[in-house]
């Protein structure tokens, strides 16, 4: 780059940064939009019970260690 190139660079610089500016308030809506889409997913899905399983799970393997004999839990 020389010193010839700097105003070129300078108004290029400036032209995508009016652009964003000039954007910014629409690309921030569709931000909030798709966050909310992603909320109500993930409500929707706690809802439904699909983490239930997990807990199952959890449940399952504490009740499997406390019937576990001593020799067992040496062994482990």
């Amino acid at each position: 780059m020389s010193a010839e190139d700097v105003p070129g660079v300078i108004e290029k610089v400036q032209a995508k940064l009016n652009s964003w500016k000039s954007d910014q308030a629409a690309q921030t809506q569709k931000n909030i939009d798709a966050a909310k889409k992603r909320i109500e997913e993930l409500e929707k899905t706690d809802e439904e019970g699909t983490n239930g399983d997990k807990a199952d799970k959890t449940d399952k393997v504490a009740e499997d260690l406390s019937k576990a004999t001593i020799s067992e839990k040496e062994e482990a």
